[in-house]
């Protein structure tokens, strides 16, 4: 592996992109002016439904909610919810 890529394991295969979600979702908002709702939808609720997770990816009554819970407005990490617990960061 030559250390400027990055290549899926095990194969010569490059990977599409080695970007942190938080760095794409902030980026999305703060570059490109992307509202907040669409940024959540680019981010969280197209992939989940392209991966075929029916119990992630919205915000709604019998959906599993693992949360980010992020600063306003330089979208810093404050702290996650994951199983109903919240944790700072």
């Amino acid at each position: 592996t030559h250390p400027s890529r990055v290549v899926l394991r095990g194969t010569d295969i490059l990977s599409g992109s080695c970007v942190c979600h938080h760095e794409i979702f902030c980026r999305l908002i703060h570059s490109f002016r992307v509202s907040l709702s669409d940024a959540v939808e680019m981010c969280c609720t197209t992939p989940a439904r392209i991966a075929g997770l029916e119990d992630i990816g919205t915000l709604q009554s019998g959906m599993r909610a693992d949360v980010v819970l992020l600063s306003s407005p330089q979208l810093n990490v404050d702290g996650v919810v994951v199983d109903g617990k919240q944790y700072c960061v």
